[in-house]
């Protein structure tokens, strides 16, 4: 390029002429429009670095939380798998062989120890449908599923039932489990069962009995005052509970 004073060949890089040593404009406006234009690279640059930072924590984060959810739905399935697995085996050892399991069965009965029965039952996963060989236990199995519950539900109240830890136990829930199970309880003995079924009446009227003398020794009714109570409808049922337990304000 020339130089706007003497014509001598100057270049952009030379801020003032070689020949007459006038300031070379033109350079003075290439470098101010390098600079500017460096600013903005390192700004872009600088922008460009930190979105990309921004991104990679977050598709970290995302990636972290996929990968723990697989390792949680992974976890849950073997947990499930382990669970089920021993109740599977002792379900075919006693389909197998049921004999020692019925025999288990029937002592706990003559003992009166329904609830175990129950539990027996659960725990070796016993089976009470009509190809089962167990079959023969349905009816007394579901009675005394309502017994446990009804029994369990009565330990609970009385474990809380006093108006001290009344205010800081809350047995509005209890109650109503109680209730309801003692209807259940009520309402499947009541029921007509298979003649197969009718050899355990003796142990059906056994566990009415019991739920009787709980109801007359731990919530204080007399006999007639059962009979009353049990006549109610739900939710009177569950007032004469919370009065037997709190007492009337």
């Amino acid at each position: 390029m020339k130089c706007e004073n003497c014509g001598g060949e100057v270049s952009l890089e030379q801020k003032f002429c070689p020949f007459c040593g006038k300031e070379n404009t033109q350079a003075t406006e290439h470098q101010r429009d390098m600079d500017a234009f460096k600013r903005r690279y390192e700004q872009t640059e600088a922008s460009v670095k930190h979105k990309t930072r921004k991104y990679a924590m977050v598709t970290i984060r995302v990636v972290g939380i996929v990968v723990l959810l697989i390792a949680c739905i992974i976890m849950f399935a073997v947990a499930e798998s382990a669970y089920s697995m021993p109740g599977d085996a002792r379900r075919r050892a006693s389909q197998r062989n049921p004999e020692p399991y019925k025999a288990a069965l029937e002592k706990y009965l003559e003992e009166g120890d329904y609830r175990s029965f129950c539990s027996y039952g659960d725990y070796h996963n016993l089976r009470w449908f009509s190809d089962s060989p167990f079959r023969e236990y349905r009816d007394i199995y579901m009675v005394c599923q309502d017994y446990d519950a009804v029994m369990r539900m009565a330990e609970n109240l009385i474990l809380h039932g006093d108006e001290e830890k009344w205010r800081t136990y809350s047995m509005e829930s209890d109650i109503t489990h109680f209730v309801n199970y003692l209807d259940s309880f009520e309402e499947r003995i009541d029921r007509n069962y298979s003649e197969e079924a009718s050899r355990f009446d003796i142990y059906v009227s056994d566990m009415q009995e019991n739920v009787n003398l709980v109801l007359e020794t731990c919530f204080g009714m007399s006999a007639e005052e059962r009979e009353e109570f049990m006549s109610l409808s739900a939710g009177k049922k569950s007032v004469v509970i919370e009065d037997a337990l709190i007492g009337e304000e």
